[in-house]
């Protein structure tokens, strides 16, 4: 598959994610030890931590996608009657392919309007 700028973006966003979780894993590990050598842990690698997954979970996201390698769990799609499994199917797909086959500015505008889908798809899931 020949790449484009927009595949090095979401390749760069997966590698910035992984350094982020590098980045963590230290921060973890170090208070940790700090603790057990009778160290009080600096305060702050705890909101790092979490700004960490937060940043994490959405720089990786758009390299998973394109992928295929989303978990998919159909808990609230299955209690649902066939057309209406067969439109949330097709908005799922819409929002996966647009980013990938349109242009430049109407690929930053679907990520814009993916994100909150798939949070609400997630809350959905609940």
């Amino acid at each position: 598959m020949r790449k484009n700028g927009f595949d090095f973006i979401i390749d760069g966003m997966a590698y910035l994610a992984g350094v982020i979780l590098l980045v963590m894993t230290f921060l973890v590990t170090g208070a940790a030890i700090m603790r057990y050598m009778g160290f009080r842990a600096p305060i702050w690698t705890l909101q790092h931590t979490e700004y960490g997954l937060l940043w994490m979970t959405f720089l990786g996201a758009a390299w998973l996608l394109r992928e295929g390698g989303h978990i998919r769990i159909d808990t609230a799609i299955s209690r649902l009657g066939a057309p209406s499994q067969r439109n949330v199917d097709i908005v799922n797909r819409a929002c996966r392919e647009i980013p990938q086959r349109a242009k430049p500015p109407l690929r930053v505008l679907s990520l814009l309007i993916f994100i909150p889908l798939v949070t609400l798809e997630a809350n959905l899931m609940l």
